[in-house]
């Protein structure tokens, strides 16, 4: 009795992506975004020390998830309790690190990074990014007519950093 043709088989690589349930792409970082949040963090850390509260480094959290990073991709992170479990994550990290430094209830950038594809991440919709960019628009304009044209041009460059993520949105 001949075989019965069931189909193309699968090839090893994706059936073997498929059995560890690989993330998408819209759920992790790259390199580059990972960069563009550390550059973030450097931007909310006056004192340029790498270090960061509790309390800072969830505020800033809390900003990457309203996208004030300008990258068009989120943290998923929703609930106190799923940031309180992110912040014992890194500290876990921080584990083999001085006591006076857990005392002083400081998180060190070093540790942060390893664990930012440790949470889920989204891309924005398109609606979400249009509106994003009709918002840095307006303000570059407002900023051009003050005469800010440095300012004006950083809302720009901004806004079409945003455009480029419109199209990692679309439906393939």
């Amino acid at each position: 009795m001949p075989k019965e043709y069931v189909g193309m088989p699968e090839p090893p690589l994706i059936a073997s992506l498929r059995k560890k349930n690989v993330a998408s792409y819209a759920q992790k970082l790259t390199d580059a975004e990972i960069d563009d949040v550390e550059g973030f963090f450097k931007k909310c850390d006056p004192k340029g020390t790498g270090s960061y509260t509790v309390e800072e480094f969830k505020s800033i959290v809390r900003k990457l998830e309203e996208d004030e990073c300008n990258m068009g991709k989120v943290p998923v992170l929703g609930s106190e309790s799923a940031l309180e479990e992110f912040v014992a994550a890194v500290r876990k990290t921080d584990s083999g690190e001085d006591e006076e430094e857990e005392k002083k209830d400081q998180l060190q950038w070093t540790k942060i990074y390893p664990h930012l594809n440790d949470i889920e991440w989204r891309l924005l919709t398109p609606g979400e990014l249009q509106t994003r960019v009709d918002k840095l628009n307006a303000e570059a304009k407002k900023l051009l007519m003050l005469g800010k044209k440095e300012e004006a041009l950083d809302m720009s460059t901004r806004a079409l950093h945003l455009l480029g993520a419109k199209d990692r949105s679309k439906a393939m």
